[in-house]
């Protein structure tokens, strides 16, 4: 397809700026040159999102938020522009997203929130906010495009290090919520994390 080839024009909602497209364009047109398939991922620090639109992290729960809206508008432009793309193979959300409530209460004492989280509760980001703002966005990118795969790009296999795999097993569970297709998880190979 190639950006001259009959992509969708970008929306403007997102406020991102015009080099970012041009950028992401040229990404995708080389990968596709080369024969590589790419898995975009859409979104990471959840904090700058609502920097951005002036609200707590406590609104990725709140599916009326500015927040949300804006994930559901980041989502809807740039699958509506890349759909037809050659290089697009899969599209994931976040990655290791989970580590940011979850390894705040992992026993070795991880802090991946700092000052920010411990003294202001309504910017904690908890699991269940991030799964409904992660369904949300699902939703978003299957209306645009329901022939390729949704992927939720979580972490997870530090869990069975003090719940066993019956403890990943359940965490799986849970971090991956409908109408999500498939999970993306990475191995990390090191003494005491080995599963």
């Amino acid at each position: 397809a190639g950006a001259g080839g009959g992509l969708g024009t970008w929306g403007t909602a997102t406020g991102l700026s015009a080099s970012f497209y041009t950028a992401q364009d040229a990404i995708f047109d080389y990968a596709e040159t080369k024969g590589i398939q790419i898995i975009p991922v859409l979104f990471g620090n959840y904090w700058a999102i609502a920097n951005y639109k002036s609200e707590k992290c406590n609104q990725l729960g709140v599916t009326a938020s500015a927040m949300r809206a804006y994930m559901r508008t980041c989502a809807d432009e740039y699958v509506a522009h890349y759909k037809t793309h050659a290089a697009v193979a899969a599209w994931e959300i976040s990655n290791e997203w989970n580590n940011y409530a979850e390894l705040n209460a992992y026993p070795s004492g991880n802090d991946y929130t700092g000052a920010a989280y411990r003294l202001d509760s309504a910017n904690r980001i908890t699991i269940a906010n991030l799964v409904a703002a992660l369904a949300d966005v699902a939703t978003t990118i299957k209306a645009q495009d329901s022939s390729r795969c949704v992927i939720s790009g979580n972490a997870g296999p530090w869990y069975t290090t003090w719940a066993g795999l019956d403890g990943y097993e359940a965490v799986v569970q849970r971090i991956n919520p409908d109408p999500i297709d498939t999970i993306c998880v990475h191995i990390y190979s090191y003494a005491g994390n080995n599963v």
